[in-house]
C-alpha cells in the first residue's frame, strides 16, 4: 500500500475588483460570440457593470 498523500492547502486570496470585473466582462464577451445576448444587450450590461464596479 502506498501512503495517503495529503493534499496541500492553498492559500485563498482575495479577488481584485479589478480581477472580477475583468472576469465578468470575458463573461459577457463569451454571452456575446455564442449569440446568447444581443450587441445591445451586450453594451447595456457592460455599461451597468462598469458602473456599479466603479471602473
Amino acid at each position: 500500500m502506498q501512503p495517503i498523500r495529503e493534499a496541500k492547502q492553498q492559500e485563498y486570496v482575495k479577488p481584485t475588483r479589478e480581477s472580477l470585473y475583468r472576469r465578468q466582462k470575458e463573461i459577457l464577451e463569451t454571452f456575446l460570440s455564442h449569440g446568447a445576448i444581443s450587441e445591445a444587450q451586450f453594451q447595456q450590461s457592460l455599461r451597468d457593470l462598469t458602473l456599479k464596479m466603479g471602473m
